[in-house]
């Protein structure tokens, strides 16, 4: 048989972001639930038999009632059977939210389906859905593992099975030396692909789209919407959120691991950007740069940069650089100096000097602020760069 489905995970419906402000949180909070809706016309317009979303649905099983009522209206018209998976932010707990989408779908007028314990869920005829829910935020055992402890191979005699994904949601690697309870066993999910217990495992919690395995079986789809930012230069951070995964498995009757074909298509489904940049400057020409790579992003209002530069520059640079960011702050979601990087010195220059039209103890004040500025003294550099924007803009 074949099939398609569509992978994706950690929505996280609700979320806040208190650096976009007011107006830009309320309209991030809109964008993660449009995405829900691209996500259900592109299920739709590639053929694809259901969706299947790996937890982290809500940022958390307290989120507001309009939160959940727009959600709702989303989820309920997508066209396609959905699946959801409980994460940690909304395990299924006494007072879970997912259980709100079950008492929603059962007046038949929609297919939602809540993996609300491990037991396999045929979700179409002949392929099985199992899922790891979350119970609670933070689980003790490897619930993919135990997921999969009682399951048969797919085929097996008796078995109307014809293939079988596993719904997971966790970290698979601890990010320190200390042991980290619940983590899931990424060898044991390999044999329990290999043994064909399923055929593929769709996971959530890391919110950019990582492949965990070399038969490309294993995925982290990502959030459709980005939650953190990624590093320019370098990749690093949260480097490919923004997609969902479109997956088509060709699994013919009594075929072996070996004989199943998966395919797996990274789609970008997302709006919003948010980048931290990091330059080092040197001068009028890198100042310049600067401001044009941030002319250049075509969706501002989408947009939330946070940048560090470092390095030292003239006061008439300094100038340039502030008025570039007065007029293109209003234009961006987020546009805002990332204080614990930032480090950009003052060295002014002969030119800047020959700008300064001051006397007594101004000139005086001035001065000695320069000196301060050289020596490194932040307050004086700080001080010298708001008394030569007032005499430069007399």
């Amino acid at each position: 048989m074949r099939y398609s489905f569509i992978h994706t995970s950690d929505w996280q419906l609700g979320m806040g972001r208190w650096f976009l402000g007011v107006e830009g949180d309320a309209r991030y909070n809109q964008a993660r639930i449009d995405v829900i809706q691209r996500i259900g016309t592109l299920a739709r317009e590639r053929g694809c038999d259901f969706i299947v979303a790996a937890g982290d649905n809500f940022d958390s099983n307290l989120v507001s009632d309009i939160t959940f009522r727009r959600s709702e209206a989303v989820v309920k018209n997508l066209g396609v059977p959905l699946v959801l998976l409980p994460g940690n932010h909304d395990p299924m707990s006494p007072d879970a939210i997912l259980a709100k989408f079950q008492d929603s779908s059962d007046d038949g007028s929609s297919a939602i389906i809540v993996l609300d314990s491990s037991g396999p869920v045929e979700v179409i005829p002949g392929v099985e859905v199992v899922g790891a829910p979350l119970k609670s935020k933070k689980p003790v055992t490897d619930l993919a593992e135990e997921a999969c402890a009682g399951l048969q191979p797919v085929g097996s005699e008796g078995s109307t099975c014809r293939s079988r994904i596993l719904v997971a949601h966790g970290q698979v690697e601890a990010r320190t030396n200390d042991h980290v309870a619940g983590l899931i066993d990424l060898d044991k999910i390999a044999r329990a692909v290999d043994n064909r217990l399923v055929d593929y495992v769709a996971f959530g919690d890391t919110h950019s789209t990582t492949k965990l395995d070399e038969r490309a079986r294993v995925w982290f789809s990502g959030s459709p919407e980005p939650t953190d930012f990624k590093e320019i230069p370098g990749g690093g951070g949260e480097n490919a959120s923004g997609n969902v995964l479109l997956v088509t498995v060709d699994a013919p009757d009594g075929a072996t691991v070996n004989d199943v074909t998966v395919g797996v298509e990274t789609i970008p489904v997302g709006e919003w950007t948010f980048e931290a940049i990091t330059r080092h400057v040197e001068g009028t020409e890198d100042i310049a740069s600067f401001i044009e790579e941030l002319e250049e992003y075509e969706d501002k209002p989408h947009t939330a940069i946070k940048y560090a530069l470092t390095g030292a520059a003239s006061l008439m640079d300094h100038t340039m650089l502030a008025h570039a960011l007065d007029r293109l702050r209003p234009q961006f979601a987020g546009l805002f100096e990332r204080e614990r990087l930032h480090n950009l010195g003052v060295e002014p220059s002969e030119e800047d000097l020959d700008h300064v039209d001051l006397r007594g103890y101004a000139q005086d004040a001035f001065d000695e602020l320069r000196q301060g500025a050289r020596a490194g003294d932040e307050i004086d550099s700080q001080a010298l760069k708001i008394l030569f924007r007032l005499t430069a803009s007399r």
